[in-house]
């Protein structure tokens, strides 16, 4: 067998186990009450012509309500408006299995609109996946949702969310002329809130020994996958300017360390959370950490060093 043939296999093999998206197939995916709120369902073709599928969650308190599949049908700017989010999911999952560690009750009290897509090749969107290609799906909610209520858009992405987020930014700053000092500029986005983010592939990688059984046998992988499936997580904070970004970290995360989570300080001054005793999903529904976020998205910053609610929180 060639190196080219052995390698192609066994990238293919780690990019399965990574999304772990054979989980997430489900073509059956409708309208879902979830606690008592109510999720639409709805598609939205991408510019390369992938169909994404989305739940969409409207305020408790919708002052007008639209049609999800009419893009065309928006608030009228003289009514009362609704901050809007775009959620991006982890791996292994779609948009309903997501739900059991989204913080669906928050959003409903804070009377948000919440967009939760399915990435190509998740749940029942159509495509496959790959990194730059994801980028046009993001793209297509985020215009979706600018368009269709009228406000800017904030992203919040988890885990493998938070790298689709930073990559879609990256994507924005380097195919637009307008952002000119290499950092967002786009009138569609407010801010990006990112909890359990990870590094880097290859760190997340070097956690398994089966990899770095194969990576020491064959070390050609590690170039393959660099120049096919890498995601550079602090590379890409780079294009955010740092009143825009928010990371949220649980010290108990189990699968990014602390010493992983500090390289983002390390690269520039962002702002890190970070919550005593939070593991990785349940940072998601920490009260502190979801104040913060909301405070944040209202530019209401939170104080850069120091400890503070009886030292649950860390900020650096």
């Amino acid at each position: 067998m060639s190196q080219s043939l052995l390698g192609t296999i066994i990238l293919k093999i780690i990019k399965i186990l990574f999304l772990k998206n054979y989980h997430s197939k489900d073509k059956n995916i409708d309208t879902f009450t979830y606690h008592g709120t109510v999720l639409d369902n709805g598609f939205l073709l991408t510019k390369d012509n992938v169909k994404i599928g989305f739940y969409i969650m409207k305020p408790k308190n919708m002052i007008i309500e639209t049609d999800i599949n009419l893009p065309n049908n928006v608030l009228n700017n003289n009514e009362a408006k609704h901050e809007v989010f775009l959620f991006l999911h982890g791996n292994s999952d779609n948009r309903k299995q997501s739900l059991g560690y989204i913080p669906i009750s928050t959003f409903r009290e804070n009377n948000w609109i919440v967009m939760i897509p399915d990435y190509r090749d998740f749940g029942d969107s159509s495509g496959n996946f790959q990194i730059d290609k994801v980028s046009n799906d993001i793209d297509a909610c985020v215009t979706y949702l600018f368009k269709t209520y009228k406000q800017k858009v904030n992203i919040i992405g988890f885990s493998l969310g938070s790298a689709i987020a930073l990559r879609y930014i990256k994507y924005l700053v380097m195919n637009n002329p307008s952002n000119s000092d290499g950092t967002l500029n786009d009138e569609r986005i407010n801010k990006i809130v990112l909890f359990g983010t990870f590094t880097n592939t290859i760190d997340v990688l070097n956690r398994f020994c089966p990899w770095r059984v194969v990576n020491y046998i064959f070390p050609f992988i590690k170039n393959m996958l660099i120049a096919d499936f890498y995601y550079d997580n602090v590379e890409c904070t780079k294009y955010i300017h740092s009143d825009n970004l928010l990371l949220i970290h649980g010290q108990n995360d189990e699968f990014v360390s602390d010493e992983e989570a500090k390289k983002f300080n390390d690269h520039g001054q962002k702002i890190l959370v970070k919550i005593k005793d939070g593991s990785h999903h349940s940072i998601l529904k920490n009260e502190f950490a979801l104040n913060i976020m909301r405070d944040f998205v209202r530019d209401i910053y939170p104080q850069r060093q120091g400890k503070f609610e009886n030292d649950n929180i860390i900020i650096s």
